[in-house]
């Protein structure tokens, strides 16, 4: 049912990730350029480059005996025989390694824009200079 859940969440980080991108978001042309939105810009990045590298690497239990690798998707199971771990892949194995990839990736960007968005047109960021 944990899988299932996941499954879920991860299609709807799509389309979160979908929507925020699909328009292009109404920011003066300043607010682009400042520092603060260089730095904010690159956090983002960087935030999404460790959750993606997460989302790969780093299994999570689902019983005593049982480990899966992969967030949202599962990709390889792993199941412990004996003193032993076997390991379950499949050939949905590198199209779900690669979806969890890029979707933690684009998570933080999408959540910005989506933010961004979301204010009324009226509103710009705060400490910028709006130009006339």
């Amino acid at each position: 049912m944990l899988i299932l859940v996941f499954i879920v969440l991860g299609f709807c980080m799509m389309g979160i990730e979908i929507w925020a991108f699909s328009a292009r978001a109404s920011v003066p042309a300043d607010a682009l350029h400042s520092a603060r939105s260089r730095i904010l810009k690159v956090t983002h990045w960087l935030v999404g480059c460790a959750l993606a590298l997460a989302a790969v690497t780093v299994p999570w239990p689902y019983s005593d005996d049982v480990r899966i690798l992969g967030f949202p998707f599962p990709f390889a199971v792993f199941e412990r025989s004996g003193e032993y771990w076997l390991d379950f892949v499949g050939p949905l194995t590198l199209p779900a390694l690669l979806a969890n990839f890029v979707i933690c990736l684009m998570l933080p960007p999408a959540l910005l824009k989506a933010y961004v968005r979301s204010r009324p047109s009226g509103v710009r960021p705060p400490n910028t200079v709006h130009a006339v």
